[in-house]
């Protein structure tokens, strides 16, 4: 289950959630917000202009669904914000009882940023996401399920995360030692 909203989940919202869809643990994870005492994940957005990280004029106007795709290229070619991603992408994977409660900040650069990440995940893995301003908004959540499509691109880009974060290394490693 994906959440995006403006606050840290209160009491009330996690019986909520505890109750009503089977969720084992809230993972609190921070997207924007200026608390500072949840794991952030920065990484995700990124640093500076996108516009002239990819070559446009810092004053170009672009529309939504350019700015979508030049977000996709950040985070499938910036090596820290893929592994950011796939970190969480594979938590979903290996767990439906989990929760990941994403806050963001009321800045109109942030949350163009996690419209984009919330568009990403739908459009890679078919992973829905669910906007919370408040205990009502908890009624009806979506599941957070992986398409056939997505699992596919999922499986793809494990493989990748994979290589470049030397977990395949470590675990062939081990794969060694315990066969010797």
């Amino acid at each position: 289950m994906l959440i995006f909203a403006d606050h840290m989940p209160t009491a009330t919202e996690k019986i909520c959630i505890y109750q009503n869809y089977k969720i084992e643990e809230i993972m609190t994870l921070n997207f924007s917000s200026p608390i500072s005492h949840i794991m952030n994940t920065f990484e995700l957005t990124p640093p500076g202009n996108l516009q002239s990280m990819y070559g446009y004029p810092d004053d170009a106007l672009i529309d939504e669904q350019s700015r979508d795709m030049l977000y996709c290229r950040y985070l499938t070619e910036n090596p820290v914000a893929f592994c950011k991603l796939m970190g969480i992408v594979c938590a979903i994977y290996e767990s439906n009882a989990v929760a990941f409660w994403f806050v963001i900040s009321h800045s109109e650069y942030r949350d163009d940023y996690a419209n984009c990440f919330m568009k990403f995940l739908q459009t890679r893995y078919g992973l829905l996401s669910n906007e919370v301003s408040g205990p009502g908004d908890l009624v009806e959540l979506k599941q957070a399920e992986f398409s056939l499509m997505g699992l596919a691109n999922y499986q793809l880009d494990r493989e990748r995360y994979l290589a470049i974060s030397g977990i395949a290394q470590q675990e062939a490693m081990r794969d060694g030692f315990q066969q010797g």
